[in-house]
């Protein structure tokens, strides 16, 4: 047999070469395989890219995909999973790769590492942290999101677990009250350990689905999504529509897309073809600007202009100009909208010099008005309708007793006293909150709001807590201005929220009755939460305790912290790769060590809200 490298005279001398291994290299090389003298020589991987980390029942699915390989071929990858305490690896030669014996209900990172014969690459960057799903975790979206009346809308719901149910409940955003419940069916997919279905909705109003998946070892969180309807399309079809208004009194139109409109001066309106609920509206203090959104037409950008005209209602913006007071006066006084026929007259007999207790009395002597606080009231039986009315609470005592006596004592009229209730702070921040956030306004005897909310912060979570409201069965808590409750309070006047960063919330809260009437929202109370105060001091006197063949036991002294050490991480250098190992106490025993090979080049300590010493 002919050797393919011939030279032998270069070796060095007095160097015999066994014949059964001289045939091996020969038997290699003529098969073309390449087998570079020295494998540290050759260029390790990039590190790969995680595409999705898919929680299951004691484990992960990590799909990712790899870097360029380097100066060799790929031949494994490693992903590694970490609670902060205790890390799991697997291995495989393709993506995806399962990283099994995990525990439930804990929080994972995953990283993912290529392998050729020149070494280990870096380790890929972190993967979101996953919650470990022994129960189903299910998304809900609505294709479209937008519908006209009678129409319909697609609802899919897409569960991880085959072995899942899915509960679906809706709710008409106008009234805040469960409607018709759809039903949908899942169809299972064992191979990727899913579960989809979809079902067709028709709702008549604004509507906002809720799914819950549930197997055997219970349900998961619930996810939404929500279905608008609009009966027609906008009534011009200039995209991006940008108009300025003169001194008159004008009417615009809406358009498609986003558009500007500066209505100048006078009373100007702006016409939407759709009903109010189709629309999120925002105020920019600082641009003096009002944002008209919706999921159909966009965003618009709105200045200078007094009222909004939906298909269904109008929406006074002037809040703190005669539209503004004739439209909380008119609310006040019948609990409905304004019809627009109306809200011009009052705003036009305002704007001509007519004072609000005038226009005040022109409510009160009305038969509407006569029908709903009764024909000839006592002073107090007026005052407490008022505050059920306007308010739409129960009147506190030194209230009720004040207003009583202004009126017995004080000669206060009716018309005057239900106009200082129109422009009360409480009932100009009911109207804001409508216009704003598309709040119900509070029902005619409706329960009271609760009283006494306090918001109180300990790190990230803020402890809530109010007086009870009579009647009440259940309270809504919101933050921040929310349309949706951010939780349901059935036992108990307080709720604790924790947070995800730092900053200040504002929380209300509402009371609802049995039948699902709720009241106005309380009095805002705010609080500012704070991330952790300082981290860990440094971990010193990092010691080797003892040694085997394949293991080392370090030890070192104890960091200390305020809020106390929960996990230590080690780190250990490899070639160009760095592995990371944790422990809860000042000890660690590292498995799984080769010789004069790997190093520790690092210990941090850190706490339970992952602040980490240097």
């Amino acid at each position: 047999m002919q050797m393919p490298f011939t030279n032998m005279e270069n070796l060095p001398p007095h160097r015999h070469l066994d014949s059964s291994l001289v045939r091996s290299i020969a038997l290699l090389l003529s098969a073309s395989l390449a087998w570079p003298a020295d494998a540290s020589s050759v260029a390790v991987p990039a590190a790969p890219t995680i595409n999705s980390v898919t929680p299951g029942d004691q484990m992960v699915t990590v799909a990712f995909t790899p870097g360029s390989q380097g100066g060799a071929a790929i031949d494994q990858y490693s992903v590694t999973c970490t609670d902060k305490i205790t890390a799991k690896t697997a291995t495989n030669a393709v993506s995806p790769i399962t990283v099994s014996g995990l525990t439930n209900g804990t929080r994972y990172t995953c990283t993912v590492a290529a392998h050729n014969i020149g070494g280990w690459s870096p380790e890929s960057s972190a993967s979101n942290a996953v919650m470990l799903a022994s129960v189903p975790s299910c998304t809900l979206t609505a294709t479209p999101v937008v519908i006209a009346s009678g129409s319909s809308a697609t609802l899919k719901v897409s569960c991880t677990l085959s072995n899942t149910t899915a509960t679906l409940t809706a709710t008409d955003l106008t009234t805040q009250k469960t409607i018709t419940l759809p039903e949908v069916t899942l169809t299972q997919d064992k191979v990727n350990n899913t579960a989809t279905g979809t079902t067709n909705v028709s709702p008549a109003v604004p509507t906002q689905y809720s799914v819950v998946g549930t197997n055997s070892k219970g349900s998961g969180d619930a996810a939404t999504a929500g279905v608008y309807v609009c009966n027609t399309s906008p009534y011009q079809d200039y995209p991006g529509l940008r108009v300025s208004g003169d001194a008159t009194s004008q009417t615009f139109e809406d358009s498609v897309g986003s558009d500007f409109i500066d209505g100048g001066a006078g009373i100007d309106v702006v016409r939407y073809n759709c009903n109010r609920d189709s629309f999120f509206i925002t105020r920019d203090t600082v641009d003096n600007l009002w944002i008209v959104s919706s999921r159909a037409e966009g965003a618009d950008l709105l200045t200078n202009v007094e009222w909004l005209q939906f298909s269904d209602e109008p929406l006074v913006l002037d809040l703190a100009g005669n539209a503004g007071k004739a439209f909380r006066i008119y609310r006040a006084a019948f609990a409905r909208t304004p019809d627009v026929g109306g809200l011009t007259y009052w705003i036009g007999r305002m704007n001509s010099g007519t004072s609000l207790e005038d226009v005040a009395a022109g409510f009160v002597d009305s038969a509407e008005f006569k029908t709903l606080y009764g024909t000839s009231p006592s002073n107090t039986a007026f005052v407490t309708r008022l505050y059920n009315n306007v308010l739409g609470r129960t009147p506190e005592q030194g209230g009720l007793d004040y207003w009583v006596g202004e009126m017995n004592k004080n000669g206060k009229s009716q018309r005057a006293v239900f106009a200082a209730f129109s422009e009360s702070p409480e009932n100009q921040a009911n109207v804001l909150n409508n216009v704003l956030y598309g709040k119900p306004y509070p029902a005619f005897g409706a329960l009271p709001a609760p009283t006494g909310l306090t918001a109180t912060a300990t790190g990230l979570t803020i402890n809530l807590s109010w007086t009870a409201a009579t009647g009440a069965t259940t309270y809504k808590v919101y933050r921040n201005g929310g349309n949706e409750p951010l939780a349901t309070v059935t036992t108990s006047t307080s709720y604790s929220d924790t947070v995800t960063a730092a900053g200040t919330y504002t929380y209300t809260v509402a009371a609802c009755d049995a039948a699902g009437n709720c009241s106005a929202q309380s009095t805002p109370a705010s609080a500012t939460t704070t991330s952790d105060a300082s981290a860990p001091s440094m971990p010193t006197g990092l010691r080797v305790d003892a040694t085997t063949s394949d293991s080392v036991t370090l030890s070192w002294n104890a960091a200390t912290t305020s809020e106390g050490v929960t996990y230590y991480m080690l780190t250990r250098k490899e070639g160009n790769t760095t592995k990371l190992f944790y422990s809860n106490v000042a000890s660690y025993v590292n498995k799984e060590v080769s010789p004069a090979t790997r190093s520790l080049s690092g210990l941090n300590a850190g706490y339970a809200n992952h602040v980490e010493s240097g």
